[in-house]
Order: C-alpha cells, then sequence, then structure tokens
C-alpha cells in the first residue's frame, strides 16, 4: 500500500479531529469531586419502614413549594382504609398549612399504618364518618390527625398533640378543587 502525501495528510487531519472530540469529551465529564459531591444515601423511616434515597447536594424537595414536606405512607389511606386520592390531598394541604402556620422546618411527614382507627356514623360526632391516624414529624414529634370523610371528596382535617390539644381544623374542604 502506498501512501502518498495527500493522503498522509488526510489520516493527520482525521487523527487530530478525533484527538480534539475526545479532549473535549474529556472536559465536559464530570470531575471525581463532582461525582463524589453527590452520593446517593438510603435511609429507612422508623414510622413506616420505607427506604428513601436522597443525592446529596440536590434540592431534596417536592412539588412546588421547596417548604414543603415529602409525604411517607399516605398511600395505605387510599390502599386500605377507602379515602380517595382526593381526600389525601386535602390532608397534605392541612398537614402543609399547618407546618407553615406554626412555622416549622419539617421536612419529612410519616403516616404511622399501625395507628388507623375508623369509625362509621358515630353518633358521638355527628354521625360523621371518620379515620385517626398519628403523623410523625422529622422521626420525632407526633400528632394525632382526625379527616371526617363525606362521599369521596369532602373532607375536614383535625390535628392534635399527643395529649389531645387541637392545633388545626381546615373546616370542610372539597378534594377536587385541590390540585
Amino acid at each position: 500500500m502506498n501512501l502518498t502525501p495527500t493522503r498522509l495528510k488526510q489520516i493527520f487531519v482525521i487523527f487530530v479531529a478525533v484527538m480534539v472530540g475526545v479532549g473535549i469529551f474529556a472536559l465536559t465529564l464530570p470531575s471525581k469531586k463532582d461525582r463524589d459531591s453527590k452520593k446517593i444515601t438510603t435511609s429507612t423511616d422508623s414510622t413506616t419502614k420505607q427506604q428513601t434515597s436522597t443525592i446529596k447536594g440536590e434540592n431534596e424537595s417536592i412539588g412546588i413549594n421547596d417548604k414543603e414536606p415529602i409525604y411517607i405512607g399516605t398511600s395505605v389511606l387510599v390502599s386500605e382504609t377507602g379515602f380517595s386520592s382526593q381526600q389525601v390531598k386535602v390532608l397534605r394541604q392541612s398537614v402543609f398549612e399547618y407546618i407553615l402556620a406554626e412555622q416549622l422546618d419539617t421536612k419529612q411527614v410519616s403516616l404511622d399504618a399501625k395507628s388507623i382507627v375508623t369509625s362509621i356514623n358515630d353518633p358521638t360526632n355527628g354521625g360523621r364518618d371518620y379515620a385517626t391516624f398519628n403523623l410523625v414529624f422529622d422521626d420525632k414529634t407526633t400528632i394525632k390527625a382526625k379527616m371526617f370523610f363525606d362521599g369521596i371528596t369532602s373532607t375536614e382535617v383535625l390535628l392534635s398533640t399527643k395529649d389531645g390539644k387541637q392545633v388545626y381544623d381546615s373546616g370542610v374542604i372539597d378534594g377536587s378543587t385541590i390540585k
């Protein structure tokens, strides 16, 4: 095979172009320091026993407001007690309103599924259906929740301290109006 000077120039130009491309690619890769600063940590929520993962250095908020906590275990209200997803949204909104009103720095709210008690047509509460359960804020503070439900959207949420002092009342909310 006979390489002419023109052919050698073409091979050299292709070689240089490939090397420049590889160099640019290498410069755009994150450094080891950048990769190490974004380590994924996994933890187990002590209330629900669900695993959660976070990436160090990333914004850990979910949703529109970065002050809103992560809710763990609330899906059990739909799957095991018959609440609608709209009613669970009312619960989340109510808890978030309470957190804002009390200026709490809560990152996580866990529902203790073992604490759920439902009552249908309770004469001591005007014949209203409701469920009570514990919410645990950041694995520290327990708040007792009572959710009244009428139909599949209408909901009222009451929050109380461990000793029974009511700290929040959402009033009756139509869950179909919540995004």
